[in-house]
């Protein structure tokens, strides 16, 4: 398994039907060393990640949040926690940052990994 499958493989199983419940939105994810990802939270139980932009699915996100499949491994390990994240440049937001903030429970919560 490649580091961005496993990458794919934690954000699904950080999507529960209950982080979806309250994110309840689209957002746009570069992982930029892989491919684009689409966080549709209004679809259940982790088939709210699928590869595309939104735009290729007809959708519109809030925001576009893009880093390295290794940034986005070391947030939802618990080693790197978004807003240092942002700081430091390892990762980028575009868009709607209050709303994105929302999206902070998919990635620093080392139990959902």
């Amino acid at each position: 398994m490649s580091e961005s499958d496993g990458l794919v493989q934690k954000m699904r199983e950080s999507l529960t039907p209950e982080t979806m419940r309250s994110i309840d939105g689209v957002m746009a994810l570069e992982v930029t060393d892989a491919a684009t990802y689409t966080i549709d939270a209004r679809a259940l139980g982790g088939e709210g990640l699928i590869e595309g932009t939104p735009e290729s699915h007809g959708l519109v996100a809030r925001f576009t949040m893009s880093a390295s499949s290794d940034a986005l491994i070391k947030m939802m390990s618990g080693e790197l926690e978004m807003m240092p994240a942002m700081v430091t440049g390892q990762m980028k937001i575009k868009g709607d940052l209050r709303y994105a903030m929302k999206m902070s429970q998919i990635f620093d919560d080392p139990t959902k990994v």
